[in-house]
């Protein structure tokens, strides 16, 4: 089943996040919001990403996470390569990406934090991982990018202080974008909204067309790449929650740590943007 979307109107800075539907989340389906983010934006992401490729800063994916003692490349698991922007995009030379776009991100993720937070009526921390996502084309030497059917929170995250709640994908691709192109995000939903045991699922696939938001509830949807036919990019992150506030069966995860230097600036950027607009957002 293909996915459909829903518009926020978006702009050069600061996109809505009152069209986000939150209640797919709640149903334990995909929420899909279209032009989220500008084209300009995007571009200007994008441009971020690309560089910071050429300077080294992403690295292989691994499964099981950065601070998971056994992680590992797993090449029929998993081929893309990722950059933390909290930790692995702080070590090019000043100058390399776009930090405005980069700092203009993160604005937007503490405005998607609040939004969740009020409508679904969940606690969520202030940090959060946050990653640059580079899948290779068919034509490069590494071959097509993929990730096999997994969910993002799963048992191994037993023992950690702060768990995956809800997964977000956002699509930097420009230009036009078809199914041949392959990339497509392939979601295994439930066709009951409860998720209970033994229902059956549906498939619900979603071209990654730069600007798309996606969010899902990590623990319950089960999700793929498909092969890619040509470069493909976005940016993935997760919101926290304590695992404390959710029960004794609750599992979790660790999560990347913004350096020192650079969330005093973004909290300096969003406390004046709180001033004049009166919306908090993302430490």
């Amino acid at each position: 089943m293909m996915a459909t979307a829903q518009y926020c109107p978006s702009s050069p800075s600061l996109p809505r996040c009152s069209s986000i539907d939150t209640s797919s989340i709640t149903n334990k389906q995909l929420s899909i919001t279209d032009n989220f983010i500008s084209k300009t934006l995007v571009k200007s992401l994008l441009q971020d990403a690309s560089e910071l490729y050429k300077h080294g800063a992403f690295i292989t994916g691994k499964i099981g996470g950065r601070t998971v003692k056994n992680e590992r490349a797993n090449n029929a698991k998993r081929r893309c390569d990722i950059c933390g922007l909290f930790d692995d995009a702080l070590k090019v030379p000043n100058g390399v990406g776009n930090v405005d776009a980069r700092e203009t991100l993160f604005d937007i993720m503490g405005d998607i934090r609040e939004t969740l937070q009020d409508e679904l009526q969940i606690e969520l921390s202030e940090s959060m991982e946050l990653q640059y996502l580079h899948y290779p084309g068919d034509t490069t030497s590494s071959g097509s990018g993929f990730y096999k059917r997994h969910l993002d929170h799963t048992a191994d995250d037993n023992g950690k202080e702060l768990i995956r709640r809800i997964s977000l994908l956002l699509y930097l691709n420009t230009g036009e974008w078809s199914e041949k192109d392959g990339g497509i995000l392939r979601a295994y939903v439930k066709q009951s909204a409860k998720g209970d045991k033994g229902v059956s699922t549906q498939q619900q696939d979603v071209i990654p067309d730069g600007g798309r938001l996606v969010l899902f509830d990590s623990a319950t949807v089960e999700h793929e790449v498909l092969p890619t036919n040509k470069e493909r990019w976005a940016i993935v992150g997760w919101f926290m929650s304590d695992s404390n506030r959710r029960g004794s069966n609750t599992k979790k995860r660790s999560f990347h740590i913004q350096e020192p230097q650079q969330q005093s600036a973004t909290k300096r950027r969003r406390k004046k943007k709180k001033k004049q607009s009166g919306r908090g957002g993302l430490a």
